[in-house]
């Protein structure tokens, strides 16, 4: 778009598009056309210029697209001083938090709100996160909001060992955002569809706690 113009520019896309990467797009792309082309994707050849190939283990983002991002994107301003903001994975059904209740008591204590991004639009999103001050969150998609926050935001990362991919401490380090990360055990639940989802994590409340306080005190 930046070398031809947004008219030059023509989106393909194998299936509809849900409500949310509508909104997305709209946001980003104002002037997007997106023609639907159905059926397989056999004899097509699909490149991504700005991730590594799929399937990767590690799919980074890359410093370019996330700059892009946030600048058609985020209104993000200076960090709101004691906006602290808890994101955890109340819908999910893979990768929870065993004892996601203790660490949500001890964050409420601490003075953080709960919030569950699902509930919001996009645009309801961006102007949430637009002035956190300091962010934890379960590893997973919600915080692709990391691209709305501050570049002040201080960003506590709850994962295991075996399910952590640096795709969300890469988006933290292209925006420049201080990041912690706490790695838990996990424990094996059987789920026949989800495989890469069965195991849940159990992250110790005195591991959050000091990650949290140094995330409070920097």
């Amino acid at each position: 778009e930046r070398k031809l113009g947004a008219d030059a520019v023509d989106f393909i896309i194998n299936r509809p598009l849900s409500g949310w990467q509508k909104e997305i797009l709209e946001l980003a792309l104002p002037n997007f056309r997106g023609h639907v082309l159905p059926g397989p994707t056999e004899q097509r050849v699909l490149v991504n210029a700005l991730h590594l190939p799929p399937p990767a283990r590690l799919n980074v983002p890359h410093p370019e697209a996330v700059r892009l991002l946030r600048e058609r994107l985020s209104r993000h301003g200076p960090p709101r001083k004691g906006k602290r903001v808890w994101v955890g994975r109340p819908r999910t059904r893979g990768r929870l938090a065993v004892n996601e209740n203790e660490i949500q008591d001890y964050l409420v204590s601490q003075g953080f709100e709960q919030i569950d991004p699902a509930s919001k639009s996009v645009a309801e999103q961006i102007a949430f996160f637009s002035d956190v001050e300091v962010l934890v969150a379960l590893g997973g998609a919600a915080l692709t909001n990391l691209l709305f926050c501050p570049d002040e935001t201080r960003v506590v990362i709850l994962s295991t060992a075996f399910h952590y991919h640096e795709t969300y401490t890469a988006l933290a380090g292209a925006i420049g955002q201080p990041c912690w990360v706490c790695l838990a055990g996990s424990e094996t639940r059987p789920n026949p569809y989800l495989i890469w989802a069965v195991f849940d994590q159990n992250v110790r409340l005195e591991d959050v706690a000091v990650a949290v306080d140094q995330a409070v005190r920097a």
